[in-house]
């Protein structure tokens, strides 16, 4: 029985968004971002990774300053060094998520535009491989990203923002991983109509 209320309420969700007109509203957003990823694993001391992200977002508006939807994207990591006589192996997978966007106004301009910052939270299911093995593994993230973005006074459906990535992964197989980054977005909103 739960298995098939399932898609009914999924279906019943995107229902109400629809007839409401809040469908009618999103923002899709591209982002990519470059980080180092800081790894240990018990009786052996952290080492640094560099590695990156990609990422496709819609998004819902909720209230003026909320908005709420979905992720999916691409990531890896290189492996680190062998200082010490041990290294950690570089991965590569994609994920899925929950996020939920607040932000408010900073600044306006006439000729220049608006600026606005905020940050993000989501919940990320990640499934990678590590490099030259066939071995996958699964794990949860939480993702933390705050940021600042531009809106062109001429083209003010257009965001171009710079992200500041933490992610905390919950992996069983290290006592710690997790990273900090840089990134890049751009979003284009289309507004719900009056």
């Amino acid at each position: 029985m739960l298995v098939l209320l399932k898609p009914r309420v999924v279906l019943f969700i995107i229902f109400c968004l629809w007839t409401t007109g809040q469908a009618a509203a999103f923002t899709l957003e591209v982002s990519g971002s470059a980080n180092a990823q800081i790894s240990a694993i018990e009786g052996f001391p952290a080492k640094a990774q560099l590695g990156g992200e990609a990422a496709l977002d819609v998004l819902f508006p909720v209230t003026g300053w909320l908005a709420l939807g979905g992720s999916a994207g691409v990531m890896g990591t290189s492996a680190s060094d062998m200082r010490g006589g041990f290294g950690y192996r570089s991965w590569a997978g994609g994920f899925l998520g929950f996020v939920a966007e607040a932000s408010a106004p900073l600044a306006s301009w006439k000729y220049v535009g608006a600026l606005r910052g905020g940050g993000r939270l989501g919940l990320l299911a990640n499934i990678a491989g590590y490099g030259n093995t066939s071995l996958a593994f699964f794990f949860p993230s939480l993702a933390l990203d705050g940021f600042l973005a531009w809106s062109p006074a001429a083209l003010p459906f257009l965001d171009i923002g710079l992200t500041l990535p933490l992610r905390v992964n919950f992996r069983r197989d290290m006592q710690f991983s997790g990273s900090a980054g840089l990134g890049l977005t751009v979003a284009v909103t289309r507004k719900a109509a009056p």
